[in-house]
């Protein structure tokens, strides 16, 4: 692959001085540090000597005067492609995100009632065998309620924890658990992998074989062969996690565990290639 800048200097009538140096000058042939004129604002630089100028453009190569040529130019010897690959799985963790939240008159009582409720979810929690490490506190907060400007009529207090369910099929339970013990707020299920690493090398390779159809039929189009890879490189790999928001689908603590299904999900992946051809 070669990329080039090219400056083509065009045959003009100015003779340069005896020594052969390029003098930088003005337009007006005056030597351009010689503090007699500003630079020029147009974007040009000039070269030559007193007895004939020839300007040279700085910028775009479309305000060239037709005695100059300014090009750049880049030249790939080769066919580029894009390739996607895409791998599917069913998940084997998901995570629960809940929380609590009141409305108190003062912050004490509001802080209070919200940590009562979630040490309620989180003893629940424990006792269906969901481990310390797998409930994590993400957000709490406490802040002043106006009814109008300046003045404060009530406090509310928040309190998230973030619950990671090592058994998938726990999943529906367990969120029940948490809003049967009080939650009131968030309700988003997330399903993932535990490991994706080998689902994210299988997807770059899936892309890569899609990136070499496609050049085999560019390449037959053309009527040449592909000889060789040029490069590559991997633009992403992603691996989304699918989220749920499952509050909606508990009514009242009275009802049955909400149905909650993962599903299949996707790891895709992109690369681009540049072929050689012959």
């Amino acid at each position: 692959m070669t990329v080039g800048l090219v400056l083509v200097l065009a045959a003009c009538s100015a003779k340069a001085p005896a020594s052969g140096a390029l003098v930088p000058t003005s337009p007006g042939g005056i030597p351009a540090n010689s503090g007699n004129m500003p630079a020029p604002s147009s974007g040009v630089v000039t070269y030559g000597a007193p007895s004939g100028v020839a300007e040279v453009p700085v910028g775009r190569p479309d305000t060239a005067p037709s005695s100059w040529l300014l090009a750049e130019t880049a030249a790939t010897s080769g066919i580029t492609v894009a390739g996607e690959g895409e791998v599917k799985g069913l998940p084997d963790i998901a995570y629960i995100n809940v929380g609590v939240q009141t409305a108190r008159p003062t912050a004490k009582e509001a802080q209070a009632e919200t940590s009562q409720l979630m040490n309620a979810i989180v003893a629940k929690l424990k006792s269906m065998g969901v481990a310390d490490k797998d409930m994590q506190t993400f957000g709490i907060s406490i802040y002043p309620m106006m009814d109008r400007p300046g003045t404060v009529t009530r406090y509310q207090a928040s309190n998230q924890v973030r619950i990671t369910v090592q058994d998938i099929a726990k999943t529906g339970e367990l969120f029940d658990a948490a809003i049967a013990s009080g939650a009131n707020t968030g309700g988003q299920i997330q399903f993932g992998f535990k490991d994706d690493s080998k689902m994210r090398l299988d997807a770059l390779t899936a892309a890569t074989r899609s990136a070499r159809e496609k050049a085999d039929a560019i390449a037959k189009g053309l009527g040449v062969s592909i000889s060789g890879v040029e490069s590559a490189t991997e633009e992403f790999v992603y691996a989304p996690g699918l989220t749920r928001d499952a509050m909606p689908a508990v009514a009242s603590k009275g009802m049955d565990a909400a149905p909650v299904m993962g599903g299949e999900l996707s790891v895709t992946a992109r690369v681009r290639v540049v072929f050689k051809f012959q």
